[in-house]
């Protein structure tokens, strides 16, 4: 087939944009670790909280609430930042094979604006991966002052 030639920096520019799509990649793996610990750590408190021991007087009712609340936020927003998302890894396999017969340099160069596509598409998903974790951490946070409060509060009397 007679193709115009690639333009000299088409492959590593193809080789830069995969790399940020591997980033990425790793990105979303450190995003889910981080939400799955705070999930965890919403369970541990959880099941601290509500399994309170006999000794410890139980707590005044807007703080349960407050405490509740944050537990349920941190939690659903850690699960929302672990939800399976589709992630573009462009280009498909599926879309290189009928070009199969042509240079390597041609099919970078061709299939360079699909890794760009899968990069912004793949930036806004981090993005709302991001924001979620930022949720669940805040409440993490504020769960954790309320109940610490309460129980240093609750030794000292």
């Amino acid at each position: 087939m007679a193709f115009s030639k690639p333009p000299v920096g088409a492959a590593f520019t193809f080789d830069i944009g995969v790399r940020a799509l591997e980033a990425q990649s790793r990105r979303v793996d450190a995003i889910d670790t981080k939400a799955a610990v705070v999930l965890a750590v919403d369970g541990v408190l959880a099941g601290f909280f509500l399994n309170r021991p006999v000794a410890s007087p139980h707590p005044p009712i807007w703080l349960a609430l407050l405490a509740g609340t944050a537990l349920l936020v941190s939690a659903i927003t850690a699960v929302l930042s672990l939800w399976t998302r589709k992630y573009s890894t462009a280009p498909q396999f599926a879309a290189i094979t009928p070009m199969m017969d042509n240079e390597e340099s041609y099919l970078k160069w061709r299939f360079l604006g699909n890794i760009e596509e899968a990069e912004v598409a793949n930036d806004v998903k981090l993005r709302r991966k991001v924001r979620f974790l930022t949720y669940a951490l805040s409440s993490l946070l504020v769960e954790i002052i309320l109940i610490g409060g309460y129980l240093i509060v609750s030794l000292l009397k």
